[in-house]
């Protein structure tokens, strides 16, 4: 007979126990990683925060209001920016204590309001006082001190707590009267019975799934929230098994967690919170929360669940799980920035960081492609996961080629799709002939390189991971426009800024590598020591900027008379070295010295000046003339003023006769 009265009274004692567990739940923290200059974390969730969000500077002057606030309040932001918090949405009669807590926390700098949740009445713009809940936390930008107010209407909340609270209280009345008086049983069971149609109007309000199970796991009550969760009707779904409310895999586990309860055992899920996917009507499957209780009533066990969709939390979750693993790639790919590695080592390091992010819906084949402005080409820098018969010829192609030639050239990401017809082109012959991202990298309107990351066949468009991709094409912009400035850099410390050929710092570890290999090899190496023969005139009579054209143009002379394993350097003025390596006798350096002679003998024709020079040359060898790098070049040195002296335009070797007599 007291079957149905218990079933009411506990199950309306677990709801409220449930949603008092759900109240008191720890506030959440707030980050500070991302702040504006108008001290605003994370701006776009500034705007899309559905709290609402208030910043007020050190003077309780309000600095932003989200749209959320307006919605609250009844202001549009441009009305209450400037204006101090205190006068505009705090009550007149909370004033005086709000500007007592805000001058302790100037004077101090603490708030008994950080990191906590409390409840606050605030002002609306048509007067109405609203109850809302706030947490309140202080960031510090450029020296400036900022309040964060994050607000939630609390309005419902605290009537719905005050009809359940006076359900329990009717419940508690009733349940005392019956203990007191077991002769008033029938006004007892009136009482709890109008009790009852109160708390199946608060159950059927709710908008979280609630339903009581049998022992053996058949559903016995449901309400409203229930079915617009599930799908079900309460006639379609009472005697049903919950099993029906679940995907295949949670079933088996759910039996035996009912059997053991069944058997006066324990179930860890029993008490708890947890996170499992439920099943609606429609097959679709979808992330819950639930909270399970189990009691007894007659020596029978009945299940409660109180049960809520979370797929909109998970949805966010999954896009801030997603917006975080973003900015973890971002930053390793900045850190390999500070490494000194070379361009295309950077780049392949950089390739493997983008195709091993987990929430980025690639395959793990992909490539890079440099720009050769000069050639019109796209030049393969680094490639992962293609074979070598799938690269283009050479591992260059055209702008164009790729399938994505207008995207490339209009700096937008382009995705291709072969099932939308948009595939085909030069990147097909890549091992991209799938679906693929085309990704421009350029700085200020110049092309620098492009991407190419292959994606699954079924996958779309995602605006997520385009803007990712973009942050990291400007990402990889900035990388290789650096790392031409530290090589621009680099040249210039290693190779004369008028004839490109090597400097003298250059030269001199030439000549220690050059001189290292001959001794291991034992192997010969001469020095030619190159003076131009009448440049002085030239330079005098038809100015610097002939001189320096026909500099130039010796130095390209010069160097079409060499190997390639041969270097020349200019070490200034008109003054040149040559290292000729590894040579099997002597007479091979006369042979090049005369070809240079001769070379330079030709006259040159520098924009309607016609001159003709000549050179001197003199010559050291290694190991004959010393092993030392300066004793070699002053050696070379003083061969060549020899020929100076002699009547120039010829080469001479050195020898102990010319040491003997210079």
């Amino acid at each position: 007979m007291f079957g149905p009265v218990f079933l009411l009274l506990v199950f309306a004692v677990g709801g409220w126990l449930v949603y008092r567990q759900f109240q008191q739940r720890p506030p959440a923290s707030h980050s500070q990683s991302v702040i504006n200059s108008s001290g605003i974390p994370y701006p776009d969730f500034f705007e899309a925060s559905l709290e609402a969000l208030v910043i007020a500077d050190s003077q309780g002057r309000i600095r932003a209001f989200n749209p959320a606030a307006e919605a609250l309040f009844g202001f549009v932001a441009q009305e209450v920016i400037g204006q101090e918090v205190v006068e505009v949405l705090v009550p007149q009669a909370l004033r005086e204590r709000y500007r007592q807590g805000f001058a302790r926390y100037l004077a101090t700098g603490e708030s008994a309001l950080f990191e906590h949740r409390v409840e606050f009445s605030v002002l609306r713009a048509d007067g109405e006082e609203v109850a809302t809940e706030i947490a309140l936390t202080q960031v510090s930008r450029d020296g400036e001190k900022y309040l964060h107010a994050s607000l939630r209407d609390i309005t419902e909340r605290k009537q719905m707590l005050k009809t359940m609270e006076d359900a329990l209280a009717s419940l508690e009345s009733t349940n005392w009267q019956l203990r007191a008086q077991a002769q008033k049983r029938r006004l007892v069971e009136e009482a709890l019975q109008a009790s009852e149609q109160k708390y199946r109007s608060i159950t059927e309000s709710a908008s979280d799934a609630i339903i009581t199970a049998d022992q053996w796991g058949n559903i016995i009550t449901w309400n409203g929230g229930a079915e617009r969760i599930f799908g079900y009707t309460l006639r379609e779904i009472t005697g049903q098994p919950v099993q029906k409310l679940m995907p295949e895999g949670y079933r088996e586990a759910h039996n035996n967690g009912v059997q053991r309860v069944r058997e006066g055992g324990a179930w860890a899920v029993i008490g708890q919170k947890v996170e499992l996917y439920g099943m609606r009507a429609n097959g679709e499957t979808f992330p819950l929360e639930l909270s399970l209780s189990s009691w007894k009533l007659e020596e029978e066990t009945f299940f409660s669940a109180f049960i809520r969709d979370i797929s909109d939390r998970k949805v966010l979750e999954d896009k801030n799980h997603r917006a975080f693993v973003f900015r973890i790639a971002i930053s390793a790919l900045l850190e390999t920035g500070l490494e000194t590695l070379p361009l295309e080592k950077q780049l392949h390091v950089a390739l493997n960081i983008i195709l091993t992010v987990p929430t980025l819906a690639v395959r793990t084949e992909g490539a890079v492609f440099l720009w050769d402005g000069q050639r019109q080409k796209l030049v393969l820098s680094s490639g992962r996961g293609l074979g070598e018969e799938s690269l283009p010829s050479g591992g260059e192609m055209v702008l164009g080629g790729c399938g994505c030639g207008h995207g490339v050239k209009e700096g937008r990401i382009t995705f291709i799709n072969r099932e939308g017809g948009s595939g085909g082109g030069r990147a097909d012959h890549f091992g991209l002939a799938g679906n693929y991202y085309c990704v421009p990298i350029r700085s200020r309107e110049k092309l620098l390189a492009v991407m190419f990351l292959a994606v699954a066949d079924n996958h779309l468009r995602d605006s997520e991971e385009e803007a990712f991709l973009t942050t990291v094409a400007i990402t990889l912009a900035s990388l290789i426009e650096r790392r031409g400035i530290e090589e621009h850099i680099r040249h210039l410390a290693n190779y004369d800024s008028l004839t490109n050929l090597p400097n003298r710092k250059m030269f001199e570890d030439r000549l220690e590598r050059d001189l290292a290999r001959a001794r291991r090899d034992r192997k010969d190496l001469a020095l030619l020591f190159l003076d131009l023969d009448r440049f002085k005139a030239v330079n005098d009579t038809l100015g610097h900027d002939v001189g320096d054209r026909l500099l130039i143009q010796a130095a390209s002379r010069i160097q079409g008379c060499l190997r390639e394993v041969d270097t020349v350097a200019r070490l200034g003025g008109d003054e040149f070295t040559v290292l000729l390596p590894g040579l099997s006798q002597r007479e091979d350096a006369g042979q090049v010295a005369a070809k240079i002679i001769q070379q330079l003998t030709i006259p040159f024709d520098l924009e309607g000046n016609t001159c003709q020079i000549g050179s001197s040359i003199g010559i050291s060898f290694y190991p004959m003339d010393g092993d030392n790098p300066q004793i070699l070049l002053q050696k070379a040195d003083m061969a060549m003023y020899a020929v100076k002296k002699k009547g120039r335009n010829d080469y001479c070797f050195f020898s102990k006769e010319l040491q003997k007599y210079s």
